[in-house]
């Protein structure tokens, strides 16, 4: 029951904080390697008040002082943030904005997509926040046209009315690129860093998306991945471009949860994915189709599957299918953190059945819980790479099919 991901010890919370993106380009040009032991807060805070300017960063007179000294200011740009998050991208969003925060002598302005909802029904945070046609994509499909150009529109506006201009562009995903990329030009040489969440090019090469990705990868000063398979194929549309791997950490608000949790019965069975072709749901529900076939679930193990709103609410096929596998079985939206901390903690062994992830965020979540998760053979999965330090008790393969 001890926790498998401990955030507090060793270098699972001292390695790849989101804070060390500022830490980078804030370091002196003879010097871009980044720490290979810490990157925590505190060091990132001494990065950012010693502002060794990269050349070319343009250092805007618009930094404003906090009382304690003048800050630099950041702007996020992400098509998917705190407006009814659905995906894992929204809540890396989140923890990274959260991070940068929390330094004294950092201001942060949000760019952000949300659905067509009621306005009041949004409590988004963000300083331009746009209504977007379609949601609940990230790919090709989405409204990332619509989502660029009332970004420019409305960022030039705000600029040209004595806004303050930031220092610095994080650009989330390729949907960021075309924005970062007209403040850059409007700007005078503003740098960007590209945060790449996920290859969307990945197995598609040659299309739509693989040119939005070379784009961002070519005008972007810094890009950073969260897996190494990732950064290879982002290194591969430019050769002499900066790609480094970075891993998010735990989200704060499940970190404390998962320090206070006590001991519970642990007999959940847990899946949680969104229902999208590239997270290979089908696979859990075949599993579970089998292990009920043999009676698994008749002596108190639950499977559980966790996916989106919108595919419960429709009573998608899938979500039929699992449902029918036994009498136990149970279906949850997904849950804000004191539900995620229910689960983990009921959580006896946590199933992610892709055989690609970028990161996979509920797998270090689970972790923290003490809860290890089961692979397909082979899987590539950026969050292996943290689990990889507690040896072979966090993780493991098996052959799902």
């Amino acid at each position: 029951r001890r926790p498998l991901y401990e955030p507090g010890r060793g270098i699972c919370r001292t390695v790849f904080l989101f804070e060390s993106a500022i830490t980078a380009c804030w370091q002196a040009p003879s010097s871009r390697t980044p720490p290979t032991r810490c990157c925590t807060a505190a060091l990132a805070a001494q990065a950012l008040c010693a502002r060794k300017r990269w050349r070319g960063v343009a250092t805007p007179a618009s930094r404003r002082s906090t009382g304690r000294e003048i800050a630099m200011r950041l702007l996020v740009i992400t098509l998917e943030y705190d407006a009814f998050p659905f995906s894992g991208n929204g809540v890396y969003a989140q923890s990274l904005v959260r991070g940068l925060e929390q330094q004294d002598d950092v201001v942060v302005d949000v760019v952000c997509g949300s659905p067509e909802h009621d306005e009041e029904a949004c409590n988004s945070r963000a300083l331009v926040k746009i209504q977007l046609p379609r949601w609940c994509s990230l790919d090709g499909a989405c409204s990332h046209r619509e989502f660029r150009d009332e970004a420019i529109k409305r960022l030039d506006a705000l600029y040209e009315g004595g806004h303050p201009k930031p220092d610095l562009v994080l650009c989330v995903d390729w949907h960021a690129q075309p924005i970062g990329a007209h403040l850059r030009w409007a700007m005078g040489g503003l740098a960007m860093v590209y945060l790449n969440f996920r290859v969307f090019s990945r197995g598609r090469p040659g299309g739509f998306l693989a040119c939005q990705e070379f784009r961002s990868v070519d005008q972007a000063w810094l890009t950073l991945a969260l897996s190494e398979s990732d950064a290879a194929l982002l290194r591969a549309f430019k050769e002499d471009a900066d790609v480094r791997v970075l891993l998010p950490p735990l989200r704060r608000d499940l970190e404390v949860r998962a320090r206070d949790r006590a001991p519970e019965e642990r007999d959940f069975l847990t899946c949680v994915v969104r229902l999208s072709e590239e997270k290979e749901p089908a696979r859990f529900v075949r599993l579970v189709e089998r292990l009920a076939k043999r009676g698994a679930f008749d002596e108190g193990l639950i499977p559980v599957l966790v996916t989106g709103r919108a595919e419960l609410d429709g009573r998608a096929e899938l979500v039929e299918r699992f449902l029918a596998t036994h009498p136990s079985a149970q279906a949850f939206p997904f849950q804000t953190p004191d539900g995620l901390a229910a689960l983990y903690a009921r959580t006896r062994l946590n199933v992610h059945p892709p055989r690609y992830d970028a990161f996979g965020m509920s797998i270090v979540e689970a972790a923290a819980f003490g809860a290890p998760t089961v692979f397909p053979p082979g899987a590539d999965v950026g969050a292996k790479r943290i689990l990889s330090f507690r040896g072979d008790d966090a993780f493991f393969e098996l052959d799902l099919d």
